[in-house]
């Protein structure tokens, strides 16, 4: 039974560093403005701090 569940385990972490991957590529591929506006969306719709994204995104970009 452990063997069956490390095994859902690695399947489900394999699929999360494939889906960040895919993420971190895209962004890599979109312009300033792009990612400002990605970055923005993420913060209103998840609950965080949008000005503290705006401000970190701007010192990255």
């Amino acid at each position: 039974m452990l063997d069956n569940c490390l095994f859902c385990i690695a399947i489900i972490l394999s699929s999360l560093q494939k889906g960040c991957r895919r993420f971190c590529d895209l962004y890599r591929s979109m312009n300033t403005a792009s990612r400002l506006s990605l970055l923005c969306h993420i913060a209103e719709s998840y609950g965080v701090d949008q000005r503290a994204i705006v401000d970190v995104a701007q010192k990255v970009l």
